[in-house]
């Protein structure tokens, strides 16, 4: 299980994301729902860009945030958080 989360799904999200930075555009969607298991607000962040690679669109699933107060400030700080730490991200 180490090996997957620590290892192989750093280098899968590092992949990922320079396939986002070399797309020339791609959009942020959410989902946000009620987990019933933590019973908080979870909002699912998903990307959309150009493959450079596949010369396809591909939608894929980015990160999930819970939200303790679900008010449009507080979804707008966590896109805007994610989309901060997708610009900074590296793998290591």
């Amino acid at each position: 299980m180490y090996l997957v989360v620590y290892g192989l799904g750093k280098f899968i999200k590092f992949e990922f994301l320079a396939a986002v930075k070399d797309s020339p555009v791609f959009s942020v969607s959410f989902d946000e729902s009620l987990n019933d298991v933590a019973q908080e607000c979870q909002m699912d962040v998903a990307i959309r860009f150009c493959s450079q690679k596949s010369s396809t669109v591909e939608t894929r699933y980015l990160d999930s945030r819970f939200l303790n107060r679900p008010n449009a400030e507080n979804l707008c700080n966590e896109i805007l958080n994610t989309v901060q730490e997708m610009k900074t991200s590296s793998y290591r």
